[in-house]
């Protein structure tokens, strides 16, 4: 068991996972800003997802077994959590609901266990289903700003993300020229993004 869950190359690049959990949050507070979710959940949700994260880094290269177990029973009951909620629910619409709430804390386990790049991938793929939630619902341009800083972190991490790849030879080495780059083609990757976001979200 231990072999099995012992992670194969952890991710030690601290700026890209703040930048995923910068994402995540930003997700957050948009299910927040929108009444999705209650202010509470948003503040605890906020509170812990940063500790979640460092107790992640800080055992990224242990086997965690324990953990895997916790999250999986905790996921459990986040998803018993949401098939009795239905019970609740008159129309179809109004399923998003607790989609997202389920999707929030199964995003939250998940925090606590984010050895490699593929778990944060995972991770910034859920603060996208947060995102698209929210502007299921939105009816102003609190949105807007929400989506442009959201956009913002997440194109940064998925570049800085695409660099760990290279930089770890699984597709080439990263040439001394093309890391002294990096930041002008992340800078460049980021305003593209958000000037997209901000056409997207104005059709």
């Amino acid at each position: 068991v231990r072999r099995a869950n012992r992670t194969a190359v952890p991710e030690e690049s601290l700026l890209l996972r703040a930048s995923t959990l910068a994402a995540v949050m930003t997700g957050v507070v948009a299910l927040a800003a929108d009444g999705i979710i209650d202010s509470p959940t948003a503040g605890v949700t906020l509170a812990v997802l940063p500790v979640a994260h460092y107790i992640s880094w800080r055992r990224r290269d242990k086997d965690n077994w324990h953990m895997k177990v916790a999250i999986a029973l905790g996921a459990i009951v986040a998803l018993v959590r949401f098939f009795n909620s239905l019970n609740e629910i008159d129309t179809f619409d109004a399923i998003r609901y607790p989609l997202a709430e389920v999707f929030l804390w199964v995003q939250l386990l998940h925090s606590f266990d984010v050895p490699q790049r593929r778990d944060l991938g995972f991770s910034l793929g859920s603060s996208l289903v947060l995102m698209a939630t929210a502007a299921s619902i939105s009816q102003d341009l609190t949105f807007g700003i929400l989506a442009i800083v959201y956009v913002f972190f997440a194109a940064q991490a998925l570049v800085l993300s695409n660099r760990s790849f290279m930089q770890q030879g699984t597709i080439g080495v990263a040439t001394a020229r093309a890391r002294g780059s990096g930041r002008a083609h992340l800078s460049r990757a980021a305003a593209i993004t958000v000037v997209f976001a901000f056409v997207a979200f104005s059709l």
